[in-house]
C-alpha cells in the first residue's frame, strides 16, 4: 500500500505503483597494512569492526597484508585477523597494496600514520586512509596501549 503513488493514481484513474531505482553499490576494498606501530592491535581491531559494519551494508573485499608464519602474505578472510603480524619491510607492503588497489570499487586503507607518510608522499591520489592520528582526533584522547 505504501508503494502506491496516490496522486498520480488519482489523476490517471488507475493505481500506479512507485518505482525505485536500485543503487549500484560498488564494493569496498578494505586494506589493512600491517606495519609496525605501538597502536597495531587497536588499528587491527578498528579494521575488524569496520569490516563487520560495512559488510552488513555492502560488498566488502578484505585484504590483510602482513606477516603470516614468517612470510609476507595477503589474506582475505575474517579469520585471518587472528594471525596477522606486523611486517618490517614497509616497501613490500606498499608494493602489495599497489598491485591489489587497481580492482574496482572504493579503497579504504588502515595503517599507522608514519607508514602513511612514507608510502603516500609520492602518490598523487592517495587512497582514503585511517590512521592513529585520525582516530585520536575523533576520540579526543589517546590509545590505551594496555601495557
Amino acid at each position: 500500500m505504501r508503494d502506491i503513488d496516490w496522486k498520480a493514481s488519482f489523476r490517471k484513474q488507475r493505481l500506479l505503483v512507485k518505482e525505485y531505482e536500485t543503487e549500484d553499490t560498488k564494493p569496498l576494498n578494505l586494506f589493512f597494512l600491517a606495519a609496525p606501530s605501538a597502536s597495531f592491535e587497536q588499528l587491527l581491531s578498528l579494521a575488524y569492526t569496520i569490516y563487520l559494519d560495512f559488510s552488513q551494508q555492502r560488498p566488502v573485499r578484505l585484504f590483510l597484508i602482513g606477516q603470516y608464519n614468517g612470510s609476507l602474505q595477503v589474506k582475505k578472510t575474517p579469520a585471518d585477523f587472528l594471525s596477522i603480524q606486523p611486517v618490517q619491510q614497509i616497501e613490500s607492503l606498499f608494493h602489495h597494496w599497489q598491485q591489489l588497489s587497481t580492482q574496482g570499487g572504493q579503497n579504504l586503507v588502515i595503517l599507522p600514520q608514519q607508514t602513511k607518510e612514507l608510502l603516500f608522499t609520492e602518490t598523487r591520489s592517495a587512497p582514503s586512509t585511517l590512521t592513529e592520528q585520525a582516530l585520536l582526533k575523533k576520540s579526543g584522547g589517546s590509545f590505551n596501549h594496555g601495557n
